[in-house]
């Protein structure tokens, strides 16, 4: 029979009596909630905001986007479903 693991941390949670301490948890604190949340950079081009594709991209697979790529070079085998098996990618 498998033991489940014990920590032996002891954990103290804070909840915030007033405005001041809820901003400074989730708003405006160095470790608050909002400041640690991932968001790509805002840049501008020709007065159009715009945001790296690559910046993105890496966001999107932090948080455990699934991508669906045509050709899978670990196990040498070609992906036919949705965009992948149209024309268009034949001629990739």
């Amino acid at each position: 029979m498998l033991k489940a693991n014990k920590s032996e941390a002891k954990l103290k949670t804070h909840f915030p009596t007033d405005m001041a301490q809820l901003r400074t948890l989730i708003t405006k604190g160095a470790h608050s909630v909002l400041k640690n949340f991932p968001a790509p950079r805002v840049f501008e081009i020709a007065k159009h905001a715009c945001i790296s594709l690559k910046e993105t991209i890496r966001i999107m697979a932090g948080l455990g986007a699934d991508y669906n790529f045509a050709y899978n070079a670990q196990t040498d085998t070609s992906n036919e479903e949705g965009l992948n098996g149209t024309k268009a990618m034949e001629d990739r």
